[in-house]
């Protein structure tokens, strides 16, 4: 006797679905019927409507002013800057190979006059021709950071202007002195002021070649290199007031050191314009 199986799965009474064996037509969606009603695992979210409000930015007293596109500001250091960085170097090389200058010796000329009149003698520098680049070196140095803190916008033109004006004001600093010296009858001493105050120009010109690239081409660091390349110039305008009062003091004639006291003014007076300046900024 055959005896029917009661442990079988009866497959009618399963869900099942088959994929559809006639050919639909092209473009049709094909719908599957994959048995799960998706409605009910996956209700239907409602979405709240999009909600309108009102521009803050209209009818206020703030209303647009630039209704075009603004330029970008360049934050790049222009590319004439690098180019005069590279001539003033040249020339400073050109300058120290030319008239066979060591900066050791130059060193010790700066605080012994004994070694300043051997470099003098030495490296054939007694004329105020020959010393006259020394001051222009670091008057076309100087004048590239006061630029670019004062009025970058005008470019190069600018700053040769700049520097031409510094430059005619320095040659007219020196006369007045040399008309000092002529006036007092001392013109030996304003001499010799006048060749030390070109020596400290020209070391001076040399640390700021190496100063003036950091503050053109560190990133992030311009204020700090300002503030480092004004200590550095206050630090050696102090010394050279100090190497000339010792040239005046030294005498014994109170001419002399009314004279100290008129070439001091000299002095200043560039100082004292470079503050007003800074205090109107």
């Amino acid at each position: 006797m055959t005896q029917t199986p009661t442990d079988t799965l009866d497959l009618a009474t399963l869900p099942f679905w088959l994929w559809d064996s006639f050919p639909q037509p092209e473009g049709a969606a094909r719908e599957v019927n994959t048995g799960i009603p998706l409605d009910s695992l996956l209700p239907h979210r409602e979405l709240p409507d999009t909600v309108v409000r009102p521009s803050m930015f209209k009818h206020h007293t703030l209303q647009v002013e630039h209704g075009n596109m603004l330029p970008r500001q360049q934050q790049t250091t222009p590319a004439w800057v690098f180019s005069t960085l590279v001539v003033i170097g040249a020339l400073l090389c050109v300058y120290y190979r030319l008239h066979k200058v060591r900066v050791g010796q130059l060193g010790k000329a700066l605080f012994d006059s004994r070694a300043a009149d051997r470099l003098v003698r030495d490296c054939n520098l007694n004329r105020n021709v020959i010393l006259l680049p020394m001051g222009l070196l670091v008057v076309a140095a100087l004048c590239l950071p006061a630029h670019a803190m004062a009025i970058p916008e005008s470019g190069l033109p600018g700053y040769l202007l700049l520097a031409s004006a510094t430059a005619l004001l320095y040659v007219l600093r020196n006369g007045v002195m040399r008309l000092l010296g002529n006036i007092f009858e001392r013109q030996q001493e304003v001499k010799q002021l006048i060749t030390g105050n070109y020596l400290f120009h020209l070391a001076t010109a040399t640390v700021l070649m190496l100063l003036i690239p950091l503050f053109f081409y560190l990133p992030g660091a311009r204020n700090v290199m300002l503030v480092v390349l004004a200590v550095f110039v206050g630090l050696a305008f102090a010394s050279r007031l100090f190497q000339g009062m010792k040239v005046f003091l030294t005498q014994s004639n109170g001419h002399c050191f009314y004279l100290f006291y008129y070439l001091c003014i000299v002095e200043s007076i560039p100082i004292l314009a470079l503050l007003k300046w800074f205090i109107l900024q």
